[in-house]
């Protein structure tokens, strides 16, 4: 429209040219877009301001599920830029995912990207964009965030029942700092969601990341960065250390990392996570355990989840053979019963073991059996309650002097028992002949995630 100030305040009219290429021209621009002007209606004027309050909020929806693009439709007049407290809405052309930190973004006309968010400033849930529904979103200037009101969510999302758990498996980071891996120092935690241990917040995590053992968590946050608390003593070989996801309930935003196997509670990850980078980290969930082996103190020990029960973790290297061996036979009869370590089982889990034995060398018949049970046990035998193991076998002879040189092999097949903080366990082997050595393979254990 042209500037007409000061020149019509002090004549009686204005040149066509005036009118023609101000007034008419700005009246006709908002008119237009809507109608066919008609010289005998003299409500143009008021059905296209109607039309536009009716229609200039709505806008079309593309790109992708977690970077929207909206575009006006056809001619219809829209803003030249975000101001709050502006309204707007549209039909989401796919379904979004669940928020991060960042994600998902919308992108409206030219403006740059902004981040999309719930009315009360917490992450989306997966689908709070939805097909079946259109998204109502203000713009908030203070935040420079889109707030999508409460009524577009469509039904309230129940929040998940105590001690759920999907997914949040652990594995070997296949990549390690962007090279195939000759060790161990990395854990990729798959998505997954759960309810956290303090049963405050729904912890959902929307991608794999991986989180490095061999560095501090002030590298960085989220993906391939450091999990180590800096508050935390010095890495130590042949130790355990509990793997957690946390996560800030007034926000939804999640990471991982590492903590002491005496800290149930992410303590020290939690306190010193928000003090490198700014958070307020307040709900934890244990998801597992790593050991160190007994070589390096930030090389761990390779392992993976169960894909069938993901509280089963098995070990995928030759690492925890002989984890109980007392070095010889033992003579005939029933031992005392005796207290046990085992390494390669994680403090207060169920060790999942191979309960073997080698026959002396040289030797006869080797009969003889195994009677594990928890530490505090009563120390009664026979009992139903505890895990009983029985293998007997005939060698042909043996060939050296030494049990792992051997000539037979003796297996009682698997069992489990649980031990205690301090990894340990209660044992009595039983022989029928002197010619019985004992011993114990952990091949994994359980732990209730």
């Amino acid at each position: 429209m042209l500037d007409l100030t000061g020149q019509v305040d002090t004549v009686d009219s204005i040149s066509a040219a005036e009118w023609n290429d101000g007034l008419y021209q700005e009246l006709k621009n908002v008119v237009t877009p809507y109608q066919t002007l008609d010289l005998a209606d003299q409500q143009q004027l008021g059905k296209a301001i109607a039309a536009i309050t009716a229609r200039s909020t709505a806008y079309s929806s593309g790109g992708s599920s977690s970077a929207y693009v909206l575009t006006a439709f056809g001619s219809v007049q829209s803003p030249d830029g975000r101001a709050g407290p502006m309204v707007i809405r549209f039909r989401p052309h796919t379904n979004s995912v669940a928020g991060t930190a960042s994600l998902p973004t919308i992108q409206w006309l030219s403006s740059a990207a902004a981040h999309v968010v719930r009315e009360d400033g917490t992450f989306l849930q997966a689908g709070d964009l939805s097909t079946t529904r259109d998204a109502w979103l203000r713009w908030d200037a203070g935040t420079g965030k889109w707030l999508l009101f409460n009524f577009a969510l469509g039904a309230p999302v129940a929040p998940l029942p105590a001690g759920f758990i999907s997914g949040l498996t652990m594995l070997r980071n296949s990549a390690e700092h962007g090279a195939t891996p000759t060790n161990f120092q990395d854990v990729a935690v798959q998505p997954g969601r759960c309810r956290d241990a303090g049963n405050t917040m729904d912890m959902v995590l929307a991608t794999s990341i991986a989180k490095r053992f061999d560095a501090l968590l002030t590298s960085g946050q989220g993906n391939s960065q450091g999990g180590y608390p800096t508050t935390l003593p010095g890495r130590t070989t042949g130790t355990w250390y509990r793997f957690f996801l946390i996560g800030e309930s007034s926000t939804g935003y999640v990471d991982a990392g590492f903590d002491l196997a005496s800290d149930a509670a992410a303590t020290s990850l939690i306190a010193d996570y928000n003090t490198a980078h700014g958070t307020s980290m307040n709900a934890y969930r244990q998801l597992g355990w790593v050991r160190t082996t007994n070589a390096d103190q930030t090389q761990l020990v390779p392992f993976m989840n169960d894909a069938a029960d993901p509280n089963h973790f098995i070990w995928t290297s030759g690492v925890g053979l002989a984890d109980w061996d007392p070095g010889a036979a033992f003579g005939t009869g029933v031992a005392a019963q005796a207290t046990f370590t085992l390494d390669y089982a994680a403090p207060d889990t169920v060790a999942i073991l191979d309960a073997l034995a080698f026959s002396r060398a040289n030797s006869g018949e080797a009969d003889g059996g195994f009677i594990l049970q928890p530490v505090g046990h009563p120390d009664a035998t026979p009992s139903r309650t505890l895990h009983t193991k029985h293998v007997a076998d005939a060698p042909v002879g043996g060939v050296s002097s030494t049990p792992l040189n051997a000539s037979d092999f003796l297996s009682a097949g698997q069992c489990r028992v649980r031990v205690d903080g301090s990894r340990q366990a209660n044992i009595r082997v039983y022989a029928d002949s002197p010619n019985f050595y004992p011993f114990l393979n952990t091949k994994g254990f359980i732990f209730e995630r």
